[in-house]
């Protein structure tokens, strides 16, 4: 994964819609996001970082410390996983006549539900299925052939609402006799799924099991990932 100046852009935008969103007073958000400045300056000009899933972890692990907040995203996820149950429910009834192409297609679209990019909408569950009826995407057959290949699969899950779009690609794949595992982060990043949302969008009912990835980092970094997940992707 590469840096690039976009990037950089980009992170700060989403940095500064916390901020403005969990600091009511100008000062204040004014001192936030100096600390944001500087503390991304340390990670790309003195330390050299290159990676924007190193650079977002570090930058909103300080927005949560800054904040006292260790889960600016918190009504957020529960709303959206509640909303994509809804969705859920209904095509879960259709399972059998939904394909698996269909399935990567929408589990891949639904990856939109991102809160992590500046200056975007992510689009609400509705949206996201009927992006993925109209909307061709690229390497789905690829992943298809990936899939029915395989015998256990290992899903390392990303946004909140997301996940519970995810969760109808899992059902046909274990109805196809795979055994498939999910993997959730530990603590919060942006509107990523954590272990505390599982009430809401119930993985364990359509994963053979659902981990904590054992962090609260962007990605699944291996030097900080739970023993138990580590041995899942091994």
């Amino acid at each position: 994964m590469r840096l690039f100046g976009q990037c950089l852009v980009c992170q700060m935008l989403v940095r500064f819609q916390e901020v403005e969103r969990l600091f009511k007073d100008e000062s204040e958000r004014r001192h936030v996001m100096k600390l944001v400045l500087n503390e991304m300056y340390r990670a790309v000009i003195q330390e050299g970082v290159e990676n924007p899933a190193v650079l977002g972890t570090r930058l909103f692990r300080l927005i949560k410390k800054v904040s006292g907040n260790s889960d600016p995203y918190r009504e957020y996820k529960k709303r959206a996983d509640l909303v994509a149950l809804q969705a859920y429910t209904s095509l879960r009834g259709n399972l059998d006549a939904l394909t698996l192409d269909e399935l990567v297609r929408l589990s891949a679209y639904a990856n939109a539900m991102d809160l992590g990019v500046g200056d975007y909408r992510p689009p609400k569950p509705f949206e996201v299925v009927e992006m993925a009826q109209r909307v061709p995407a690229v390497g789905v057959e690829e992943a298809v052939e990936a899939l029915k290949s395989s015998k256990n699969i290992v899903f390392i899950l990303d946004n909140a609402g997301e996940v519970v779009f995810d969760r109808l690609l899992a059902d046909k794949l274990r109805l196809m006799g795979k055994s498939v595992y999910a993997i959730v982060k530990s603590g919060a990043f942006q509107n990523d799924e954590t272990v505390a949302e599982l009430e809401y969008s119930h993985l364990q009912e359509s994963f053979d099991s659902v981990i904590g990835s054992g962090t609260d980092a962007a990605s699944l970094f291996l030097e900080e990932a739970s023993r138990e997940a580590l041995e899942l992707i091994s």
